[in-house]
């Protein structure tokens, strides 16, 4: 059983989440009970989205678990008391710790953990009993990239809230005003080589140049997006050399122009056909000659090397909707025979009034929905701003 009466997720803007993670005394008080209240929101009408799933997937196994998982913990954030003193907090960031452990962005395992594999297991399973339908591959990835990005909505306001823990870690998933994207950009090649070497033998080796200034961004999220690609990338360049040769470089450059960054990689790998080039931001396409298979319990199943350089098939669509997130954007050019070069642009963030997707599927009440617009108002007490939105 669910909440019995719970507002409609409201949209959250940029400088709520910059002033969640500034806020302290009894301003992060109030902020903590809003995030529980947005939270119960979100996670309640994930419950009823993944209970009306088209295709028969709300009646997989592996759908039921992770409508449980989501629908605990709700309730599980229902039935803590508002947070109104430093005890409280400590249980509240407590709370919200154990839901994130529950699936950590890894730059090894990334995203295809947890819950994650939960849906797709089912999506992917319902993709193979569909033999390449058109019609279901459309609806099935607009479905993954609307749990992702709610997934990701989550993240954010459980990560920013943290981040404004006393004496708490600085956490790299959380929104940081000195992003190095160079410094990023070697943690993932050193990653990525590493696995490389210890699957393949070899590695190719990654040279990354450029510099970045005064940039606002999520470390955690590129971290994630450039090991994806370098991951693609490495593991082409060393399946398509030619042997007793040495393996051609990729090379990373990070360039800045004002408010935008971009992070471009260029391999000489061979290239992506002409035919696959239409799917590769698909869910159900992979550059890995073994895909990854899941049991029915949601949980992985595969090889060390396809869990390590390749496999789920979610690497670019994924990364891509965690660029866009902040109106951003991933790019794939290639020339065939030769090599590709994927661009990540990013965009400088700011305190602006800018709204970050909800990924509601639901409809709107026709009283409206609430919203964090005046919150960080003066006013003493929380209040929240109801109007109309459509679906």
């Amino acid at each position: 059983m669910m909440p019995s009466t719970v507002r409609r997720a409201g949209p959250v803007v940029l400088r709520d989440l910059f002033k969640i993670a500034q806020a302290r005394g009894a301003r992060r008080f109030e902020a903590a009970n809003l995030v529980q209240e947005e939270l119960i929101a979100r996670l309640s009408e994930r419950v009823e989205h993944l209970s009306s799933l088209p295709h028969g997937l709300s009646d997989t196994s592996s759908i039921d678990s992770l409508r449980k998982r989501y629908a605990d913990w709700a309730r599980s954030l229902e039935n803590q008391r508002p947070v109104g003193s430093a005890s409280d907090d400590r249980h509240f960031s407590s709370a919200l710790r154990s839901m994130l452990g529950d699936n950590p962005v890894g730059r090894s395992r990334g995203e295809a953990t947890a819950s994650n594999s939960f849906m797709l297991a089912a999506v992917q399973q319902r993709a193979l009993e569909k033999d390449g339908c058109p019609l279901f591959t459309l609806q099935a990835n607009e479905l993954l990239d609307e749990f992702f990005t709610s997934r990701l909505g989550m993240r954010l306001l459980m990560t920013q809230y943290l981040e404004g823990e006393k004496g708490a870690r600085k956490s790299s998933s959380a929104i940081r005003s000195n992003f190095d994207g160079v410094k990023v950009a070697r943690q993932s090649a050193d990653t990525v080589r590493s696995i490389c070497s210890r699957l393949h033998g070899a590695a190719p080796r990654i040279e990354v140049s450029g510099s970045v200034r005064d940039f606002t961004y999520v470390p955690a999220h590129v971290d994630y997006v450039l090991t994806e690609v370098l991951k693609n990338s490495a593991r082409a360049t060393v399946e398509n050399a030619p042997k007793n040769c040495r393996l051609p470089e990729i090379k990373v450059n990070v360039v800045q122009s004002g408010s935008e960054c971009r992070i471009i990689v260029t391999d000489s790998a061979g290239g992506i056909p002409a035919e696959d080039m239409g799917r590769i931001f698909s869910y159900f396409t992979s550059t890995a000659a073994t895909r990854a298979r899941f049991g029915e319990n949601g949980e992985a199943q595969m090889h060390e090397q396809s869990l390590a350089l390749a496999g789920f098939g979610i690497g670019l669509p994924l990364s891509r909707l965690y660029c866009r997130y902040f109106g951003g954007d991933l790019t794939v050019e290639t020339m065939p025979g030769q090599g590709s070069v994927t661009t990540m642009r990013l965009q400088h963030l700011t305190p602006s009034d800018v709204p970050l997707p909800v990924a509601s599927l639901l409809p709107r009440d026709a009283s409206g929905i609430a919203t964090f617009s005046n919150f960080f108002s003066p006013a003493p007490q929380a209040q929240f701003q109801r109007h109309g939105c459509e679906a």
